[in-house]
């Protein structure tokens, strides 16, 4: 079996031909800040190597990196928890669903799973993509959301909802509440703007 090291090499090659919305940063760099902190959270070798490849199953070509391969490579519980982190979405599927009917899916997932390791590697995710958010809205402003299959409302709607069910997780508190300042913070600036 390959370990974290190895993890995150699978993860710079399956995301090789993916950048950031926008900011252009290589993907794969979303998936090492997601590891980082889930190794903060715990000390499961497999929840640190699910979170470096959390994004692989659903948005990465079968072709390039499939989840036989993650199998052989990485085992059935390290390939198990990133299969309950993943959406229901697959890069070569012509037939997605809405941005709607995903995070539904997605919402209601999360609120029947009690695998901890799966919701710190999904609290983080959400951590470090908000993060992204915040940051980039300080360089650009209200062009951000032109990036995004949704508007403003809806994301804040989205990680609202994610954050209330999270808070009733039993999760570690300096990860729910890392989150909690995160969704405060997207929340002033939907409201300031549309106070306008």
């Amino acid at each position: 079996m390959k370990n974290v090291k190895q993890a995150r090499e699978i993860a710079n090659y399956a995301h090789a031909l993916q950048t950031r919305k926008g900011s252009g940063e290589p993907y794969s760099n979303h998936c090492h800040a997601v590891a980082d902190i889930v190794a903060d959270y715990t000390d499961n070798k497999n929840a640190i190597i699910a979170a470096e490849l959390h994004d692989v199953l659903e948005d990465v070509p079968e072709s390039r990196y499939s989840e036989y391969q993650m199998l052989q490579d990485f085992g059935k519980e390290a390939t198990d928890l990133v299969k309950m982190v993943s959406e229901d979405k697959r890069a070569d599927d012509k037939t997605q669903k809405s941005w709607r009917e995903r995070k539904d899916l997605y919402i209601n997932h999360l609120l029947k799973s009690s695998n901890r390791d799966a919701l710190i590697i999904a609290t983080a995710d959400k951590i470090n993509n908000l993060q992204s958010m915040l940051d980039d809205y300080q360089q650009i402003g209200e062009q951000l959301w032109t990036r995004f299959n949704a508007p403003k409302e809806k994301q804040l709607w989205y990680y609202e909802t994610i954050l209330g069910i999270l808070n009733d997780k039993n999760l570690p508190d300096g990860l729910v509440c890392c989150l909690s300042e995160q969704v405060n913070q997207l929340q002033k600036i939907v409201e300031k703007h549309n106070s306008k």
